[in-house]
């Protein structure tokens, strides 16, 4: 169940986890783990700290001195939280076989996708 807080602060030291989807080991599974690491690169190189944190195959838990910027830090959060998803998506796709890109043939019923599949 996700839980979204706004958080009211401009600046300070926050706990801060997310999870993968349904606690699925998407961080472990895809490799993702230098995301983690670009990002707080990228957190470090706008001012902010990292003062601790923990990687685990499906979820996140960091502790970001944050300082006074014009972003919130739900915005600072959750562009990071998009950053990682979107590679991770990118990542798929250039690895991908070129199957999976291929149009199916309409007229062969046994390759389009169950119904089912698609609910």
């Amino acid at each position: 169940m996700p839980i979204q807080q706004t958080i009211p602060y401009e600046e300070g030291p926050f706990f801060i986890t997310f999870t993968c989807h349904k606690w699925i080991n998407l961080i472990d599974i895809t490799g993702s783990y230098d995301l983690v690491y670009k990002w707080f690169d990228h957190l470090k190189s706008k001012g902010h700290k990292i003062i601790g944190y923990v990687i685990m195959p499906n979820h996140i838990h960091v502790l970001i001195d944050f300082i006074k910027t014009h972003q919130t830090i739900n915005l600072i959060i959750g562009n990071g939280k998009r950053f990682m998803a979107y590679s991770k998506i990118r990542l798929k796709l250039l690895t991908a076989p070129a199957s999976v890109f291929a149009a199916p043939n309409l007229n062969d019923v046994t390759t389009l996708p169950k119904f089912s599949a698609l609910l």
